[in-house]
């Protein structure tokens, strides 16, 4: 699995300049188990396009990155910058 280059920091950046937006309906075919409510944003960090999912009941992010390799799953807790592999 590849390093998460991702912080916290760079996250709420971006969600507090508008970088997040509301679900559409290509959204819910690909995450169709997230909350309604949910924001989601693609981040880029470097050569990195990360796909970052905020669930407002939980206060928390899912971030996705895909590569020819697989696909890549984090949780973050944007309190404490704690993240857990999923």
């Amino acid at each position: 699995m590849p390093n998460l280059r991702l912080t916290a920091d760079h996250i709420k950046t971006h969600m507090f300049n508008g970088g997040f937006k509301p679900f559409d309906k290509f959204d819910w075919m690909a995450y169709a188990d997230a909350e309604p409510g949910s924001l989601i944003a693609d981040i880029p960090v470097g050569s990195f396009l990360y796909q970052v999912v905020f669930s407002p009941a939980m206060g928390n992010v899912q971030i996705f990155y895909v590569d020819p390799d697989g696909t890549y799953a984090w949780e973050m807790d944007l309190n404490t910058s704690e993240y857990i592999e999923l």
